[in-house]
């Protein structure tokens, strides 16, 4: 074989797998990362949320857990009475990123 071609040929194969995979990166999911960002920001809202509902004194006795999805936060768990269920929903409203609260708490 013409080492010529065998050269030409190499830089070609080259060139064209250069060209395959900027092309395969380019087509990536640009949002993937955005809802990794997203999981992130709402662990860390239901973690704050949390803390905040541990430290109120009024809530003490309560077992409460705490989701949250773009904002939305759900309480689940008991409580002792109506007015920790109330307690509870405000100082969940009160959290930085949280838009909406639903209240599923059983009351004991």
């Amino acid at each position: 074989m013409n080492p010529l071609k065998s050269s030409m040929t190499r830089r070609v194969m080259l060139i064209g797998s250069i060209v395959a995979a900027t092309l395969a990166m380019g087509c990536a999911n640009p949002w993937a990362d955005d809802s990794a960002k997203l999981e992130n920001q709402d662990a860390v809202a239901a973690v704050r949320i949390k803390a905040a509902l541990i430290a109120e004194p009024g809530l003490a006795g309560s077992a409460i857990d705490v989701e949250i999805d773009n904002g939305k936060a759900l309480l689940t768990g008991f409580v002792e009475s109506e007015a920790q269920s109330r307690e509870a929903v405000r100082v969940a409203r009160l959290q930085q990123g949280v838009s909406t609260v639903v209240n599923r708490l059983v009351v004991k």
